[in-house]
């Protein structure tokens, strides 16, 4: 989809379509083409294709074709799966070895700024 209307491919493969698109304009493409699906009418099959640049891309992929599967399996454009990402919890371990790993480069950058202020300390 492109701006929420259906795009053909013209006939050519989907990755083949994508990669021109990117030749054009590599910036445009980032922005502008994150997920792209594939229908197969003949085999019944559909592809969902992403772009690595985002980071969720892979996941929006995945519960775009689910819902194409879906919609067409019931014959129903209203039915839909709503995904929600919410990250796990950090772990006490985790969280206590970010505290370490700060304090430890708390301590060393005021140690190395109060040695380098010393350093042009006029002392008479």
């Amino acid at each position: 989809m492109y701006g929420g209307a259906p795009v053909s491919a013209d006939g050519t493969n989907m990755d083949e379509y994508l990669l021109s698109i990117a030749d054009k304009s590599l910036d445009d493409y980032n922005r502008r083409h994150l997920v792209a699906g594939t229908a197969n009418g003949s085999t019944a099959g559909f592809v969902g294709h992403f772009n690595n640049f985002a980071l969720h891309s892979v996941a929006m992929s995945l519960s775009l074709a689910d819902n194409a599967v879906l919609r067409h399996s019931l014959n129903n454009d209203g039915a839909r799966i709503v995904t929600v990402n919410h990250p796990l919890p950090r772990s006490l371990n985790t969280r206590t070895n970010s505290g370490v790993a700060l304090a430890a480069v708390t301590g060393y950058s005021f140690s190395f700024n109060v040695a380098f202020g010393l350093y042009f300390a006029d002392v008479r």
